[in-house]
């Protein structure tokens, strides 16, 4: 029968071990990112579910005297829909094994550490790609689409900026013969980073998918139309009119973004810039052979006139999908990204990003211990098995992570054929 030990958590140095291991490759989590939430708001949440987090937004800054008490606004508050993420890795060693088999810290900790966090960024990272509010498409050797990202975060933000990409962009800049500016950091801070350019630090994220547009759905965008746009609790849907009836069967694929003629990204404020708002699929989409139109399931899109919106019309204008006072109608042109596949990477500012571990959990039965590196916690919960004499060890880490500032961040699409 198993030991039951207390409930006490103690500060281990294998799983300090395994934290230090996972905080090397999660720059991703890491870098640039902030805790916005607290552990005030995680009381009373339940493990793996969805809950909407306060963000406090900014207020416009005012150059006079006198108050006018008709444009006195009180704080903005914005709610940012995220879960607490289970993640766990698990090991099971007999009495003996672990002693006379394993060198536990570099045969367990170390690599137990690596697989638990991987696991939580394989998973996560897509989820992002949609929370963009601006996309940036172009040839990868000419840097063209990585230059107009930082360019556009530089032009809304001046917080630092840093770039996760799919590792074959840097392969194949390097063969342009075009190369990142390397930039100096900590060892810790060093894996995966690539370089410097144009103003943001560049890591590699093995994680980002790349998106393909097939030549049916691209010759089906030809002439394409807005439809209508219908807001969801979880998400919203953006219906487009084909040009032309698709030749054959296809699929929109998570990630692509499409661009509605007339339709700007905001700043950080709410005003409007001169890039457009990209409507980036959370899911793929199929197309049947002769479909006239397609269904995108897109993330949020805040057109309140305020300092939360995230889209607006030119001039500032705000929008109004439908009735008789829409502004957005079948007149509005919808463009997407040309036939070929494209990386991606994802570019945010400092602080776009929220991202933090539970600090404690609560544990019977097991002889709880833990570790914490920059932000990441990892707990290792034993039990031992008296009648077999077997140990079963399982590393646990509980996350909260998620873009909670689209306007600060770029979605970047190399193609490369």
């Amino acid at each position: 029968m198993p030991i039951t030990s207390s409930n006490t958590i103690a500060t281990n140095y294998k799983t300090e071990l395994m934290a230090l291991r996972a905080a090397q490759v999660a720059g991703y989590f890491t870098v640039g990112s902030k805790d916005f939430i607290g552990a005030d708001q995680l009381v009373n949440k339940k493990n793996g579910k969805t809950y909407g987090f306060i963000i406090k937004d900014r207020n416009p800054v005012v150059n006079a005297l006198a108050s006018d008490p008709s444009a006195r606004k009180t704080i903005e508050e914005r709610e940012v829909k995220l879960s607490i993420e289970p993640w766990h890795t698990y090991v099971k060693t007999d009495a003996v094994e672990e002693v006379t088999d394993l060198q536990f810290d570099k045969e367990v900790a170390e690599i137990e550490g690596k697989a638990l966090i991987q696991g939580a960024l394989k998973k996560s990272i897509n989820k992002d790609v949609p929370k963009s509010s601006t996309a940036f498409v172009g040839e990868l050797g000419s840097f063209e689409p990585l230059a107009l990202a930082s360019g556009h975060l530089q032009s809304i933000t001046d917080e630092p900026l840093y770039a996760f990409v799919n590792p074959d962009i840097q392969s194949v800049v390097t063969s342009k013969g075009a190369q990142f500016v390397p930039v100096q950091a900590p060892a810790m801070y060093k894996q995966g980073l690539i370089g410097e350019f144009h103003g943001a630090d560049y890591r590699a994220q093995r994680f980002l998918k790349s998106v393909r547009v097939s030549k049916a759905l691209a010759d089906a965008m030809e002439g394409a139309k807005f439809a209508s746009f219908t807001s969801g609790d979880d998400y919203d849907t953006l219906r487009v009119t084909f040009g032309t009836a698709a030749a054959a069967a296809t699929k929109v694929k998570a990630g692509t973004p499409f661009f509605i003629d007339g339709v700007f990204a905001t700043d950080l404020i709410g005003d409007e810039t001169d890039k457009s708002y990209a409507f980036i699929a959370i899911e793929d989409a199929s197309v049947a052979s002769g479909a006239t139109y397609v269904d995108i399931k897109v993330d949020k899109v805040d057109v309140k006139v305020g300092g939360t919106r995230v889209a607006c019309l030119e001039d500032g204008e705000g929008i109004v999908w439908s009735g008789a006072s829409a502004n957005v109608t079948s007149d509005n042109d919808v463009s997407a990204p040309a036939e070929g596949l494209y990386l991606l990477g994802i570019m945010r500012a400092n602080g776009a990003y929220q991202f933090c571990t539970l600090p404690s959990i609560s544990v019977s039965n097991a002889d709880s211990k833990k570790g914490s590196v920059e932000g990441i916690t990892v707990f290792q919960n034993r039990r031992i098995d008296i009648d077999n004499m077997v140990n079963d060890t399982r590393f646990d880490t509980f996350t909260i992570s998620g873009t909670v500032e689209k306007r600060a961040q770029s979605l970047i699409l190399c193609k490369v054929k």
